[in-house]
């Protein structure tokens, strides 16, 4: 079994710091994770493929918010050191804006978080995705917001700075209400169904709506509208983003397809499927069922050297529900984790069976290089190295077996960290055991 112990606790609503053990750790190395190669061969040695020691330890803290579902951090890219650090965390009709400390941080200690904005809802509102619309400030919040169907619903975008009277100091000022103290300072509207993904780029937002609708508002120009089209038929299940291209992961489809901005021309249309293996005749073979999440690598230099006009290069990771009927060790109804190779002819490198449930959250950072992070509806976090194959190195059980679905969600602070929540008020704060901090 999958094991995750404390290495210190605190007492209820103080920081915790949780240590979690790597494969290396496990008996016989761990669950056997199914792995294959290339070309869909089973790899059993890969399953005790043990390159490293724990690579997060965890402090934890709590947010001022019940039951969250969203979690955005910003800047992703800091040109200097005076960009604010802050932290958005939003329930169904909530949403709060937090100042991170700024300098050095403490492996001990979590970052002191101080509540700066707050948001509520109107009757029969609700939020529906969250993110800081800049990559290089925390100036600018969108919150996709609107009735829980089909109907109107608008992305609105809120200021986050405070007066020059406003301190930071924990209980010295009060937090500004947004729509009471301050306007909006812009609302996107035109989508006609939930908008569940929100990406940026230097230049742009993009917003993406269960029907599959996709808006690209020009920042530069007041969020001007420069792009519309439908992405998938059937809806969005996920957004990726780089200086050059938007990935869109289709909600029923199984495909990505890759379009141009910021006109949405669409460049590549890639099936995503298993790959073929000697067990292709077999009745149990697995098929997918549908692609949860996709990610890709966090480099602001990610989409710059291409194939010329016809599209992207690098690699792109997918996390999808797998169906089967028996077959592969029981793989009905697991999360799988794909490594797919972009070009002219885009190819599945590696997969993985990652979870025993779905997974719903995918992210990759803090660094240039990984590592990749996987969430599913248990709490069960994993740490994936990225080099030579994708592989697991640690596990972290945030759900601590209470009944789920557990609604994981994934923020990353490049170069420092990363944050994570489990639906309910516990604040995970995750910091390299090995490595120092930098101050930003």
């Amino acid at each position: 079994t999958w094991a995750c112990w404390k290495a210190s606790a605190g007492s209820m609503g103080n920081p915790e710091s949780l240590l979690c053990c790597s494969l290396r750790d496990k008996p016989e190395g761990g669950a056997p994770l199914i792995q294959f190669d290339c070309s869909g061969n089973q790899r059993p040695s890969a399953q005790r493929r043990l390159l490293r020691s724990p690579q997060f330890d965890i402090l934890t803290t709590r947010v001022q918010l019940s039951r969250p579902r969203f979690l955005a951090c910003a800047p992703i890219w800091q040109q200097d050191g005076l960009a604010v650090r802050r932290l958005a965390v939003a329930s169904d009709d909530e949403v709060h804006v937090y100042r991170a400390a700024t300098g050095i941080a403490h492996r001990d200690t979590p970052p002191p978080l101080v509540l700066e904005h707050t948001l509520s809802m109107e009757p029969g509102q609700f939020v529906h995705a969250l993110l800081f619309a800049d990559e290089t400030s925390s100036r600018s919040l969108a919150v996709a917001s609107g009735p829980q169907d089909e109907g109107k619903h608008v992305v609105q975008i809120w200021g986050c700075s405070v007066p020059a009277t406003w301190s930071a100091r924990p209980g010295v000022s009060e937090p500004i209400v947004w729509g009471k103290a301050e306007p909006r300072a812009a609302a996107l509207q035109g989508h006609l169904a939930p908008v569940r993904c929100l990406a940026a780029t230097p230049a742009y937002l993009l917003s993406a709506d269960t029907k599959g609708d996709c808006h690209v508002w020009q920042k530069t120009s007041l969020y001007t509208r420069r792009g519309l089209a439908r992405l998938h038929e059937g809806g969005v299940a996920d957004l990726a983003t780089d200086k050059c291209f938007v990935y869109a992961a289709g909600a029923l489809d199984c495909r990505i397809s890759i379009w141009n901005l910021p006109g949405l021309t669409m460049v590549h249309s890639i099936p995503i499927c298993l790959p073929k293996s000697s067990l292709e005749e077999d009745a149990k073979k697995p098929n997918l069922v549908r692609l949860t999440k996709i990610k890709r690598p966090l480099s602001r230099w990610a989409g710059v050297s291409g194939w010329g006009a016809k599209g992207p290069a690098g690699v792109i990771y997918v996390a999808a529900l797998a169906n089967g009927n028996g077959g592969f060790d029981d793989i009905q109804g697991t999360g799988v984790l794909m490594e797919w190779s972009l070009g002219p002819s885009p190819s599945c490198r590696s997969l993985v069976v990652a979870h025993e449930t779905p997974i719903t959250e995918l992210a990759y950072g803090p660094y240039d290089n990984g590592p990749l992070l996987t969430a599913d509806e248990s709490g069960i976090f994993r740490v994936w190295d990225c080099v030579p194959t994708v592989h697991c190195s640690q596990e972290v059980n945030l759900g601590f077996g209470a009944p789920g679905p557990h609604h994981a969600v994934i923020a990353v602070e490049p170069r420092v960290g990363l944050y994570s929540l489990v639906g309910d008020s516990q604040l995970s704060v995750w910091r390299r055991v090995t490595h120092g901090f930098d101050a930003d």
